[in-house]
């Protein structure tokens, strides 16, 4: 969710996984300081309908459409790079600052987290921007664990999603895909670098009434732009080259359909009736 300005909300949610590593967790960089909290499941059911109701439609169902009703920045770096631990839908989440890379350093391999020169060389691009990064940890009990969704609020210039992901991730055949949901006021393209993303648009429409209420209501504490504006895409690359993050970008001159069919209706009138005032 990007409420123009500079304040994003990032959710979070990882699918099923079965795994016979003994530890499983995975890091999220972020301009800011982020705040942590748990966040309900029903948010994803709402937009996956909210998708489902604004997937593109046939020009017949377009000419006839049916009647619808954060936080503080990172503090200065100590002996230890953590800012702070928080306990949240089934992790332990470590916010660190990486001013100080050598504890950072330490403090990922302490964790079991493997910085190899591909991870290192991922971790130098925040380390050179100033960001923090948070480290997630799923906490099992007997071999299972039971995690929810996860909310991260933070500041930034430019709405974004942290795409990059070292050349050791980016296997083919892994099976992964990716949906990402961008509200805001206003429709907006991703980009990673300078050029399109590869991720598929999938919607891009306003929301109704009732689904801003369905939202509101999944979401409460956060803050509706007027009009809520739903882009969806789907990521199916493989493997994924996750050279750069995404980022999000308004579009400022997206013409509006329904108004460019009513101007061509409306002059093919006149042609007619111009025609037909010629033949009396």
């Amino acid at each position: 969710m990007w409420n123009e300005g500079t304040h994003q909300e990032h959710f979070i949610r990882l699918a099923n996984f079965r795994t016979a590593a003994t530890k499983v967790g995975f890091l999220v960089p972020t301009p800011t300081v982020p705040a942590l909290a748990e966040e309900k499941e029903d948010v994803f059911k709402t937009l996956a309908e909210a998708v489902k109701n604004h997937q593109p439609k046939s020009l017949w169902e377009r000419l006839f459409p049916h009647s619808e009703e954060a936080t503080a920045g990172a503090k200065a770096a100590t002996d230890s790079p953590v800012i702070k631990v928080a306990d949240v839908a089934g992790y332990e989440a470590s916010v660190l600052s990486l001013k100080n890379r050598t504890e950072v350093d330490k403090w990922l391999f302490d964790h079991k987290f493997p910085i190899d020169k591909p991870s290192s060389d991922w971790l130098d691009v925040y380390v050179k921007k100033g960001w923090v990064l948070t480290a997630f940890v799923v906490k099992e009990q007997d071999g299972e664990a039971k995690l929810k969704a996860v909310r991260m609020t933070f500041q930034t210039d430019r709405p974004y999603y942290p795409y990059r992901e070292p050349p050791s991730q980016r296997s083919p055949s892994s099976g992964r895909t990716l949906e990402v949901h961008f509200l805001s006021n206003g429709p907006f393209f991703a980009q990673m670098g300078n050029k399109d993303w590869v991720g598929k648009e999938e919607v891009s429409d306003r929301l109704t009434d009732p689904e801003v209420s369905a939202l509101s209501r999944d979401l409460p504490g956060i803050h509706m732009s007027d009009p809520v504006w739903l882009t969806s895409f789907l990521d199916w690359s493989d493997p994924r080259i996750g050279t750069a993050d995404v980022v999000f970008t308004a579009r400022k001159d997206i013409p509006y359909i329904p108004i460019m069919l009513g101007a061509v209706l409306v002059g093919l009138v006149l042609i007619w009736i111009r025609i037909k005032g010629r033949r009396v």
